[in-house]
């Protein structure tokens, strides 16, 4: 509902100074309602040292893989023309390589 609201308000022009509880709910905040928000509030998040672990050594992985594909020559499918372009770049190298 929300972001029907504010997007209504948007195509309409309209302008709001983001006072009370609008704020919170666009900033992603815990409104201070409702009968468990206390609970949420006092609420701490633990992590657990092993799965932090398995996170770094996933990073550590794609990392690796990562900097392997910029090592590959740019050009290691033929471009038609007989060269290859060089070094790839991190702009060249897509979210699943």
């Amino acid at each position: 509902e929300t972001t029907k609201v504010l997007t209504e308000a948007a195509l309409a022009g309209k302008i709001d100074n983001l006072v009370g509880l609008k704020e919170n709910v666009i900033l992603g905040h815990l409104i201070p309602a409702g009968t468990g928000f206390k609970i949420h509030q006092d609420s701490e998040v633990r992590i657990r040292p092993h799965a932090l672990a398995e996170l770094q050594a996933e990073k550590r992985k794609i990392l690796t893989e990562r900097q392997a594909k910029l090592q590959e020559p740019a050009g290691s499918d033929s471009r038609g023309d007989g060269e290859t372009a060089g070094r790839r770049t991190l702009a060249d190298v897509g979210p699943d390589e």
